[in-house]
This record gives structure tokens, C-alpha cells and sequence, in this order.
């Protein structure tokens, strides 16, 4: 995945997002229709989480400019975008950007990229890969409906690459040292797409979690390596990675560190003594024990290497 992919979810809640659960069959594509300077993806990503959206009951998937992907809603779960009770329950929606300093021809290159992934993960055939205007009629995406078999070649034209062509490359210098940053704290879950996922299924498997495949979808295998991560270290089993799930897995990252099982009734003391390590680093390391007290929930504990 080339395309930079950012979850900016709508609020749970909101009259926009209404948790109706989505098996899609279908990819439907339009156009923003908006070419005002700066109207990018991240801008309708923000208006979907407004008061104009919400009063207007409208929502999508996915909007794409031609600098990265914003994710408004999970895959999942129904959105409202093609005026059509019948496409909203069977598709995900991709907005494609055409503001006035928008290179359109990049904007659709990296919608084809995601279009391809969508398919490969739902099993959705090209012949489901369709224009808002199969729904209801309406002239959209207008950008692309005069070149629609276009743009539906070129998502056949990379799907027929060689196996060779496809494999991903070896990262540059540059890359690699990126890759080592740890990656923004976004919020993850059941349904979220693109390269923090990937993030957080490399560091998953870093650390002896199997997710499956790291394939940039947060689906149910992954949700379960989380899950188990979440479990093994006393946080909140829910599945979504927040603020203290991220602290956990880039505690996984570290070489210097190793995890031991603790028993119940045991005590940082006891551990500190067993281990001959110091207190004060047995905190560092595990920063949200904070006292010497007995931790019968915690099971896993980080311990630096002799």
C-alpha cells in the first residue's frame, strides 16, 4: 500500500454513523464536487464529524486526495452516500477529492491502489466495482463517468501484473530508519484500514502475537492478537487500541526487555528480589504499577535483560 492511510473516525453516536453492520458486496465511488482551495481529504474527513453532515445524515468510507486516504467510517459498518437505502447496505463509499490544487490524475491513481485492496479482502468482483450513478442515477462521480472504463482498466491492469512485479521491494536506507519511528497514536479497531495498521500487526507479530497476515486490515484475527496482548497485560479487553495498548506494544519493540508470567499474590518487591533487579526499574519499565502492592490482575511483566 503506497497511499498513506489516517483513521478519522465519526463519533460512535452520531446520527452519521449508525452502527448498522455492513457485509459489503459492492465499492462505490464518487466524486466530493467540491474544488475549493485546500478542500482535501483530510478537510471532508473534519466536515463528516460537523454539524452539516450530521443534520444531513450523509457519511462515507473513505476519502482520497492525492497525498493519502482518510477513513471516516470502519468497513464493517453501513454508511450513508449513495441515495439508496439498497447500495448503502451492500458498499463501501470512496469519496475521490477535485479541489483546485488537487493533482486529480494522483488522487484517482491512489483510489485504484485502494479499490484493489478492498477487493482482495471482501472477494468483490470488478463487476461490483461501480459509479454512484448505478444507485440512483445521479451524474457522479462526474470526473469519471466519461473515462469509467478507464479507471475500471486500470484496476484490471494492475491486477494482472506478474507475481514478480508484485512483491513488495526491499525498503531504502531512508525507509527503514521511517519504519523505526514508532508509528502515531491513532485509535484502532475492528474494521480500520491502511499503513498504521500494518504498524500494529508488525509490532504484534514482533512481539509473539500471530495476527494473520499483515495485509493492513484490522479484521478478526487481528482484533484477537490484540485482544490476547491486552489480556496478557492487564489493560482493558476490548480490542481497541488506544493510548495504553500503543505504550504496551512499543515496550515489545525493545530487545533490551524480556516478559515473565507472574503468579498470584506476587509483589514488585518479590519480583525485584527474585530477579535482582531494581526497583525503581521494574517502574520504569512497567509504568502503571506504581507502588509495591500485591497485583493480582497483572499476569505479564516486563524485566530487563542481565
Amino acid at each position: 500500500m503506497g497511499v498513506e492511510f489516517i483513521p478519522d473516525l465519526i463519533p460512535q453516536g452520531a446520527n452519521n454513523r449508525p452502527g448498522t453492520p455492513l457485509h459489503p458486496t459492492y465499492i462505490t465511488i464518487h466524486n466530493t464536487e467540491n474544488t475549493r482551495r485546500g478542500a482535501n481529504a483530510r478537510s471532508h474527513a473534519e466536515y463528516l464529524k460537523g454539524q452539516e453532515a450530521v443534520q444531513r445524515n450523509i457519511s462515507w468510507h473513505f476519502t482520497v486526495d492525492d497525498k493519502e486516504a482518510v477513513q471516516s467510517l470502519l468497513t464493517n459498518e453501513v454508511g450513508w452516500h449513495t441515495g439508496s437505502s439498497t447500495g448503502d447496505q451492500q458498499s463501501i463509499g470512496i469519496e475521490i477529492c477535485e479541489h483546485e490544487d488537487c493533482n486529480f490524475e494522483k488522487a484517482v491513481a491512489n483510489t485504484v491502489e485502494l479499490v484493489r485492496d478492498l477487493m482482495k479482502q471482501f472477494d468483490i468482483p470488478i463487476t461490483n466495482v461501480v459509479p454512484h450513478k448505478h444507485w440512483d442515477g445521479k451524474n457522479c462521480p462526474r470526473r469519471l463517468l466519461a473515462k469509467w472504463d478507464s479507471f475500471i482498466q486500470q484496476i484490471q491492469a494492475d491486477d494482472r501484473m506478474k507475481p514478480e512485479q508484485q512483491q513488495e521491494q526491499p525498503p531504502t536506507q531512508a525507509q527503514s530508519q521511517q519504519q523505526e519511528q514508532p508509528p502515531e497514536q491513532a485509535r484502532l479497531e475492528a474494521g480500520c484500514y491502511g499503513h498504521k495498521v500494518r504498524d500494529l500487526q508488525q509490532m504484534l507479530q514482533a512481539g509473539g502475537f500471530d495476527c494473520g497476515p499483515m495485509d493492513g486490515y484490522y479484521g478478526p484475527r487481528t482484533e484477537a492478537a490484540v485482544r490476547n496482548l491486552q489480556q496478557l497485560n492487564g489493560l482493558k479487553t476490548d480490542g481497541v487500541v488506544g493510548p495504553n495498548t500503543w505504550k504496551k506494544l512499543e515496550l515489545l519493540k525493545d530487545p533490551t526487555v524480556y516478559t515473565i508470567q507472574m503468579q498470584p499474590g506476587e509483589t514488585l518487591a518479590g519480583i525485584s528480589k527474585r530477579y535482582r533487579v531494581d526497583m525503581a526499574e521494574l517502574i520504569r519499565l512497567n509504568p502503571e504499577i506504581a507502588n509495591h502492592q500485591l497485583v493480582p490482575k497483572r499476569l505479564t511483566l516486563r524485566i530487563p535483560m542481565q
